[in-house]
């Protein structure tokens, strides 16, 4: 078959058309809608006005794992924090250490003098449900996340990041 070939070529087209439409579109909606930052909350990960790539797709069939960026639902508002606790683990933080099941969280994404703190500084200790996961912004000190609004059900996720240029 020469490389110019009409079947070869028909081919091709299907494909890219297919590959469209899965990429695109999910269930009537864009499968990888894009989001802009606002706010400080996730720097130095994340910059404000940055824009971000969604994957509305990445939790249909499995779950958030620690450490992935998700875009969530929030009343009105739609914000990006990052998984730092699954179903069923046990979120502790005491004296600016975010501990899960009693180990401390080794977080390579923050400042090295970014603290976790709890509402008025004292600790709190969280048990994750089993339908939702613990999310923090990366800049501790100017994010309103779990420890502020607790836990986030699996089903207000829009989304992972996908792709933050």
């Amino acid at each position: 078959m020469s490389p110019r070939s009409p079947r070869r070529g028909r081919v091709i087209a299907r494909l890219v058309l297919l590959t469209l439409l899965l990429t695109v579109v999910a269930g009537g909606r864009l499968a990888f809608p894009s989001y802009r930052v606002a706010g400080a909350s996730m720097a130095p990960t994340l910059a404000d006005g940055q824009r971000l790539l969604v994957n509305r797709l990445a939790y249909t069939v499995g779950e958030p794992h620690r450490g992935d960026l998700v875009v969530v639902k929030r009343g009105d508002l739609v914000v990006v924090k990052r998984v730092v606790a699954l179903p069923g683990e046990t979120v502790t933080v005491r004296d600016g250490v975010l501990t899960i099941d009693g180990t401390p969280l080794a977080e390579s994404y923050l400042s090295l003098d970014e603290r976790t703190e709890c509402e008025g500084g004292a600790g709190c200790t969280v048990t994750v449900p089993a339908d939702a996961v613990y999310v923090l912004g990366d800049n501790r000190d100017a994010s309103v996340d779990s420890r502020v609004f607790g836990p986030i059900l699996l089903e207000v996720i829009i989304g992972e990041v996908v792709e933050f240029p």
